[in-house]
């Protein structure tokens, strides 16, 4: 079955979580929910199969 090439909104959510170093600077660099930013990350986690921040509890976050 070929997979779907992943979301790019996606890839930028998790750039600027990244860059901000928080969901919620993230969130307001985006003009997003933090609840939104949050449900993106570990949708893209569940695409790639891995967490991307793993020091979190929660298996996605840098931070909130």
């Amino acid at each position: 079955m070929p997979r779907h090439p992943l979301n790019l909104w996606k890839i930028e959510i998790f750039l600027q979580v990244e860059a901000e170093h928080s969901f919620s600077g993230a969130a307001r660099r985006l003009d997003l929910s933090q609840p939104t930013v949050s449900s993106h990350i570990a949708s893209l986690e569940s695409e790639i199969g891995g967490r991307l921040f793993p020091g979190s509890g929660s298996g996605s976050g840098s931070g909130s």
